[in-house]
């Protein structure tokens, strides 16, 4: 009887620390894995649409969908460094628009490309004097900025050697009920054998 006891209590004091890991872990929001950008007017005309930013790895799939120029015509795009609508140089090229779509997959991060300092331009063709003219522009959106870990309240943060830290998670009180039963049934299971032993 004493070892069902025994076993009863440290496997309560397992799952209790079971409890314990998941409910102090931190709760972290997923990354945006995508993002879409308004094209709007570019510095010379007017090809309105999105473009839209999907996260592959290291990698970023860019679709971009506006207004169709001239059927047919393949219209070069680039995300270029800077605003619109006077961006400047090109980072990373684009496959040509044509028929007001395209898809490329570019060499960087999507989080890379969300500094706020990246804009996606198209121009009217790929001869000289339309790479000149910029039809349809649309700037990156810079990546939210997460709360730093240190300006967290310090009433969240664990008491050195004590138990779990201060949360409303209800998972916190499981930990408690279980660690008091398995502390029962602990001292349950030693009382017997200590007895036990007093009677041989």
């Amino acid at each position: 009887m004493r070892f069902v006891l025994a076993g009863l209590g440290l496997a309560l004091a397992v799952l209790a620390a079971g409890f314990f890991a998941v409910g102090s872990g931190d709760r972290v929001s997923a990354q945006d894995q995508s993002v879409t950008v308004t094209m709007g007017a570019g510095r010379d005309a007017s090809q309105t649409g999105t473009a839209t930013l999907t996260a592959q790895g290291s990698q970023t799939q860019v679709v971009v969908n506006i207004q169709p120029g001239g059927a047919g015509v393949a219209q070069p795009g680039h995300i270029h460094q800077g605003s619109c609508p006077g961006v400047g140089a090109v980072a990373f090229p684009l496959t040509n628009v044509v028929d007001g779509t395209s898809t490329t997959v570019v060499n960087a991060s999507l989080d890379s490309l969300r500094t706020g300092g990246y804009s996606i331009n198209i121009h009217q063709d790929g001869t000289q004097a339309g790479l000149g003219v910029y039809v349809s522009c649309g700037g990156i959106p810079a990546a939210a900025q997460t709360t730093p870990a240190a300006t967290a309240s310090p009433a969240a943060a664990p008491v050195a050697g004590g138990g779990p830290p201060a949360s409303s998670d209800s998972s916190f009180a499981w930990w408690y009920v279980l660690i008091a039963i398995g502390a029962v049934a602990l001292a349950s299971g030693g009382a017997l054998a200590l007895r036990l032993r007093s009677i041989r």
